[in-house]
């Protein structure tokens, strides 16, 4: 048990001990310090192992799954520095939200604004960078897995990981 009532050190203490509310009491049930003053002494040991593992939040994922979906945002992130190494950077910054955000983030016409193009040309330009899109993560899957075989269950796979 610990005394948690913050009084400050005694002034005939040494330098560099602890305080005397965060020493353990030897012997006592509770703070010579907090019995003189009538504080109330919480205790560190209340609580079981099991109460306490109760408390903590929920989480279902298992660290493959974990990988799985780090491993996928490693790859997307490769590829969206690849298309935007390939692209002009005021141009890709406007039109990567088409890729990566949910439709009406960006509407064609703010992204026509921005860029001083005609609507026509924006949905041509983010045909354009989404095949390219394509393009390079194929590629880059490719680059990880053994057979031409092998890559489109592996799409499918990094789909799935980036769904969950």
């Amino acid at each position: 048990m610990i005394c948690v009532c913050l009084r400050p050190n005694n002034p005939r203490s040494r330098p560099g001990s602890p305080p005397e509310c965060l020493r353990p009491p030897i012997g006592r049930s509770s703070c010579a310090h907090a019995t003189v003053s009538r504080q109330r002494v919480i205790s560190f040991d209340d609580a079981s192992a099991q109460d306490r593992y109760r408390l903590e939040p929920v989480e279902h994922t298992t660290p493959e799954t974990l990988f799985e979906r780090r491993w996928a945002q490693t790859v997307v992130g490769v590829v969206l520095d690849r298309l935007a190494a390939e692209t002009e950077e005021k141009r890709f910054e406007v039109l990567k939200s088409f890729l990566l955000e949910d439709k009406g983030a960006v509407s064609y016409d703010e992204a026509a604004a921005q860029l001083g193009m005609s609507v026509a040309a924006i949905t041509s330009a983010i045909h354009r960078l989404r095949a390219r899109f394509s393009a390079l993560l194929v590629e880059e899957v490719s680059n990880t897995v053994s057979t031409p075989a092998a890559v489109e269950p592996e799409l499918r796979h990094l789909l799935a990981a980036l769904s969950d």
